[in-house]
């Protein structure tokens, strides 16, 4: 490698580039020293406080974006010089108050005729803005998706533009079902079409609107709301979209209901009770007093009390025990009040709380005394049952922190470290990139819809095994559409449920069907489920490679994992492979109680259908029948219009098919089982309406 004169270097034609180049652009010859250097280079380098270098040795530094200073041997003009490489690399200059000149470079080597290396072509361009700009977006893009209330972005025209996570969680759509689609289509709400109309015009009007109310989510289930519309204008003051901020109120609405009964609930009572009335002038002689009264300064005094006894008298003569206590100090600042006053007196001789209403006046001071014993005693019992209610929603939460921490160590194990590896494979070259990112993006997906499942098992036994089974097996067909997967279940045992013990049975099914489509590549998986009067069984069988395929598992993950959740619920579990497949037999006790408590959440047996009713309705058409499908009609409507929010098949076909799974489930229910006719027969309406 020689160095050429900058007269040579000129002859090339550089030097014409370089001026008239809109970008800074810097010639180094092969000895490192600068023969050329444009206005806009000359610039950059007085911006940061120097002239331009004579040579590399002695350039300005540069940084890494972690920060780091470059080594000589690192600088990209010293690389593309002893490589023969074109570098393109972002770095940046370090200027006064901790600020940073982000530059994006590209170096390229220059040859001549004979092909050696005879200088290096440097090319910076400021991306300071755009990296503001970008730090920026990514902070906004934080807030957005960090945010635990829903936010809905609207266009002019009402359809979605904007849902976040938060509006995923609320409302059970993913931004992927709702963006683009009409506001009415998604937003269910309570609201007449005059409503609608008037919080158009108040947005319009105002730029905001506020208020509370009632919203239905994907599957049909009501959630309070409280909402704040925002109008968005453009530059010319035209409305140019909407913002929504929803907030789920379901739990502080719940608890205002209930505060307000108990409320009105503690009113009646009182109200029930006459008050015991006295009455004192400006001087604290007693003027009045009725009955009740009475007997309670008796009480108090331990002796008979007549009128006679204290009209006229002071209240400080007739008690001087009260004096100095909480009791004077109360009576003096209602004297003193300008409006009435009220407060609470324990009366230790009758063992008594008492609330008193004072009203002072010109003429001196009205007391009302009423009997809160009975009031306060339940306050304090209630006191107590919310402390252990705190006790018990703390020992959830830390059950529940510890699961979520599992999840949230298998999404960054797997499913972000799977992302982080599609952005590298994005951002690099080659002819399978494509391939490739979308192969990390489909296993990434797969392992964020294997957490939320899991995460939503604890919520299983309250539904029917074949209900569960169901979504566990249609989860793994569309995990793995390669290959074939067959439940096989009876329709009776369908409609049970194992109760609490159904969330850790789905998750060693989970990890079995997980290492067959996963590891062992089956391509048929079987999950057979049987049973006897006293044992539940079910097997999960694959023709895939055997053991060879599962790999080692820590405590609690994989096959070790499906071991131990056996052994806490008690169960047997038998695992067999070789090399034609594997299958995974569980085997566990069933017990009176393990039938389906039923779909309508809180139904107990005794709030079950008549059974005569049930045993006249089986005889066939007629008006038992009629009065049974009336009875129920109801509850299928409703779970018809939520599973027809994801098909085209109206509510009102829908309706028709449930009724008829209902008769299938009277034709087929034991009145002897100790578990109502609805949480038996919904499991027959849902299936008949898929």
């Amino acid at each position: 490698m020689c160095a050429l004169s900058a007269e040579q270097i000129a002859g090339l034609g550089f030097e014409q580039v370089v001026h008239a180049a809109a970008v800074s652009i810097v010639v180094v010859d092969a000895s490192g020293k600068v023969i050329h250097s444009n206005e806009r280079a000359r610039a950059l380098t007085a911006g940061l406080g120097y002239e331009m270098p004579a040579d590399l040795d002695r350039a300005i530094d540069i940084f890494h974006p972690d920060g780091r200073r470059y080594e000589h041997h690192e600088w990209p003009a010293v690389r593309s010089l002893t490589s023969g490489e074109e570098m393109v690399e972002e770095f940046f200059y370090a200027m006064p108050g901790d600020q940073r000149l982000w530059i994006r470079c590209s170096s390229s080597p220059v040859r001549d005729q004979s092909g050696q290396i005879v200088a290096a072509v440097l090319v910076q361009t400021d991306v300071t803005e755009r990296k503001r700009e970008e730090t920026r977006l990514a902070y906004l893009a934080g807030l957005l998706d960090s945010t635990e209330d829903a936010i809905v972005a609207l266009d002019a025209e009402w359809f979605v533009t904007v849902w976040n996570p938060g509006a995923e969680r609320m409302y059970g759509w993913t931004a992927d079902e709702v963006l683009g689609r009409h506001t009415l289509e998604v937003a269910r709400l309570e609201m007449s079409y005059e409503e609608r109309v008037e919080v158009r015009r108040a947005v319009a009007a105002h730029g905001r609107w506020r208020g509370e109310v009632v919203a239905y989510r994907k599957d049909g289930t009501p959630v309070c709301v409280e909402l704040i519309t925002v109008a968005l204008r453009g530059e010319r003051g035209a409305i140019t979209g909407y913002l929504g901020i929803h907030r789920d109120i379901t739990e502080r609405r719940r608890m205002t209901d209930e505060l307000r009964e108990s409320q009105q609930h503690t009113e009646t009572i009182l109200e029930s009770i006459t008050d015991a009335s006295v009455a004192m002038d400006r001087d604290w002689r007693y003027v009045h007093a009725n009955d009740r009264a009475l007997a309670r300064l008796a009480a108090w005094r331990g002796m008979p009390v007549t009128r006679e006894d204290i009209i006229g008298k002071s209240v400080w003569d007739l008690f001087p025990d009260a004096r100095g206590t909480e009791t004077e100090s109360r009576l003096r600042a209602a004297m003193d009040a300008t409006e009435p006053v009220e407060f609470e007196m324990y009366f230790g001789p009758t063992d008594e709380w008492v609330e008193a209403h004072a009203h002072p006046s010109a003429s001196g001071l009205t007391i009302y005394y009423r009997n809160i014993t009975a009031r306060r005693r339940a306050e304090e019992a209630l006191r107590e049952a919310q402390q252990l209610r705190r006790q018990a929603e703390r020992r959830l939460n830390e059950v529940r922190v510890a699961e979520r921490g599992r999840v949230a160590r298998e999404l960054h194990d797997r499913a972000l470290q799977g992302l982080a590896r599609a952005l590298t494979a994005k951002g690099s070259e080659g002819t399978n990139r494509d391939d490739d990112v979308d192969a990390i993006l489909r296993r990434a997906g797969e392992e964020l819809r294997a957490a939320i499942y899991d995460l939503s098992l604890e919520e299983s036994g309250e539904r029917t095994l074949g209900d569960s089974l169901g979504d566990l097996v249609d989860m793994t067909r569309e995990m793995a559409p390669e290959c074939e997967v067959t439940l096989d279940i009876d329709d009776d045992l369908a409609a049970r449920s194992v109760g609490r013990r159904q969330a850790e049975v789905l998750r060693i099914l989970g990890q079995a069907l997980t290492d067959a489509r996963r590891h062992a590549e089956a391509e048929h998986i079987v999950v057979r489920v049987t049973s006897t009067e006293t044992r539940l069984s079910v097997e999960v069988t694959d023709d895939g490679r055997g053991a060879a395929a599962r790999p080692a598992a820590a405590p609690g993950e994989g096959v070790r994992g499906m071991y131990e959740r056996a052994r806490l619920l008690g169960a047997e579990l038998d695992i067999r492979t070789d090399d034609t497949g594997t299958t995974v037999r569980l085997q566990i006790a069933l017990s009176p109680a393990a039938a389906v408590p039923g779909a309508a959440a809180g139904e107990h047996p005794s709030q079950s259908i008549d059974t005569e009713l049930l045993l006249a309705a089986r005889h066939g058409p007629g008006p038992a029948r009629d009065r049974l499908v009336d009875a129920f009609l109801p509850r299928i409507e409703q779970i018809a219009r939520a599973v027809s929010t994801a098909s085209p098949t109206p509510p009102s076909q829908r309706t028709e098919q449930g009724v008829a799974g209902l008769l299938r489930a009277l034709d087929r229910y034991d009145p002897t089982l100790d578990t109502p006719f609805w949480g038996y027969a919904s499991w027959w309406v849902r299936e008949a309406m898929r």
